[in-house]
């Protein structure tokens, strides 16, 4: 959501550290292995060097070790192709996608094996007698048939048991292919995902431009990362709320009209035909016609077409406006703020059917 800010002080680098090699965590500023109270100094060391120096120690210990990816100035400064390349590392060689010993079929299995294995000794001491006859002869010389017969048992029974647990293994062997198969082409395209990260380096192409289509024979950098504050944003400001712009049109539209029957009216007036002025009656019973749906979410494709591709000007002229008025902030802006941008962008001027007192109406509206 904030790559880049979110990372420059090392705070979230060191939980993630944390959380998915909690082994490499040293004792910092504690004498005593004590995770938990080495996160909570950590999380109040103020120095971000010292934070970050931490945290890459911590990478070195790693196995496979993360180091040699960046450095701390790369963290400081927020160098976005090597910090990918760092988290796709982590990724990479510390997915924790494992189900470890202590997953609930693993430990059974584990449980079942080392009983068969404490077994087997028995076993295997009895099957090394049958295979030669004077073992065998001795083998009856020592036990009757009684015991002879526990003895064979026991073994017909280890036969069974290991077959079981070999029978048992199926699904969970089947669960850890799938596992395979599912992270076998994730790597791959992570693993080539890496090595474009270290060629855009070499290259010093520069990051194409969120909301633009990076094109190759422009000298755009071949991919895109994803900032996903800015695609939330993206959408919110870019997609319009269908129904209030077709709204908006439709009052354009009918105060058009009117005002062509006001102006026709004066004229009317000025020639002496008559000198009677509209009436509130008539002009609230001239209303435009709607516009048909298919024209409709046209016009509004085309205006969501023109925020895409503007986005980034248009941001920075709302930026511009918003913040310079008499509220100050860059979040919001108000009538006045609004009205001085159609003043400056000459917007009468340049439209065919609006007119400065339509400002307000579509504020308000808007």
């Amino acid at each position: 959501m904030n790559f880049k800010n979110d990372i420059r002080d090392g705070v979230s680098y060191a939980v993630l550290l944390n959380k998915i090699a909690p082994e490499t965590t040293l004792p910092y500023l504690s004498t005593s292995y004590d995770p938990p109270k080495m996160m909570k100094n950590l999380d109040s060391e103020i120095d971000p060097q010292l934070r970050i120096d931490t945290m890459l120690d911590q990478c070195a210990r790693l196995d496979p070790p993360a180091v040699g990816f960046i450095t701390r100035g790369h963290i400081l400064g927020f160098e976005p192709f090597l910090n990918a390349a760092f988290v796709t590392r982590l990724f990479l060689t510390k997915h924790c996608l494992l189900m470890g010993k202590t997953h609930p079929q693993i430990s059974a299995a584990q449980e079942s094996f080392d009983s068969l294995t404490d077994r087997w000794d028995n076993v295997k001491n009895t099957a090394s007698q049958l295979t030669t006859w004077d073992d065998w002869v001795a083998m009856r010389t020592k036990y009757n048939d009684g015991k002879l017969t526990v003895k064979l048992d026991e073994m017909y029974k280890w036969s069974n048991d290991l077959n079981a647990f070999v029978t048992s293994l199926i699904t969970l062997r089947a669960r850890c292919n799938r596992g395979y198969q599912e992270w076998e082409p994730i790597y791959d395209y992570m693993n080539l995902f890496l090595y474009r990260m270290y060629s855009v380096k070499m290259n010093q192409e520069e990051e194409a431009p969120m909301g633009t289509t990076p094109r190759l024979d422009q000298g755009h950098c071949p991919f895109q990362l994803v900032d996903y504050r800015h695609e939330i944003k993206f959408l919110k400001y870019t997609c319009m709320m269908r129904d209030r712009i077709t709204e908006i049109i439709q009052m354009e539209a009918t105060h058009h009209l009117r005002r062509l029957a006001v102006a026709e009216r004066d004229q009317e007036i000025e020639k002496g035909t008559t000198d009677v002025p509209l009436t509130t009656e008539e002009l609230d019973a001239i209303v435009a016609d709607e516009m048909p749906e298919a024209e409709k979410e046209q016009q509004i494709d085309e205006f969501e077409e023109i925020l895409r591709e503007e986005y980034a000007e248009l941001k920075l002229v709302f930026d511009y406006y918003a913040a310079g008025g008499e509220g100050g902030s860059a979040f919001d802006m108000s009538l006045a703020e609004f009205t001085r941008y159609c003043t400056d962008s000459k917007i009468v001027h340049k439209a065919k059917w609006v007119d400065k007192d339509d400002i307000k109406k579509i504020f308000d509206h808007a």
